[in-house]
């Protein structure tokens, strides 16, 4: 199983959503883009997954350096695919 991870942070860019590469890099993907691929239940062209073909259970903290009063003051939505 291929492994995502996304972040929409509407009030900083209501029209894209953040994908998380394995280098833990954003890589920002019009929502546009996402609805429709998400809809056929497929992942946009292009976008890489956190983790591919993963086979056991994943344990993993991600960014963990960072403050919590770094993060955005909103409502943080979780996606799957």
């Amino acid at each position: 199983m291929d492994i995502y991870v996304i972040a929409y942070f509407p009030t900083v860019a209501s029209d894209a959503i953040f994908n998380v590469t394995p280098d833990l890099a954003f890589q920002n993907i019009s929502l546009e883009e996402f609805s429709l691929a998400a809809s056929a239940g497929v992942p946009p062209a292009g976008m890489a997954p956190w983790m591919a073909s993963v086979t056991a259970p994943v344990n993993s903290t991600l960014y963990a350096d960072i403050p919590v009063s770094a993060v955005p003051p909103e409502t943080m939505r979780f996606l799957s695919l």
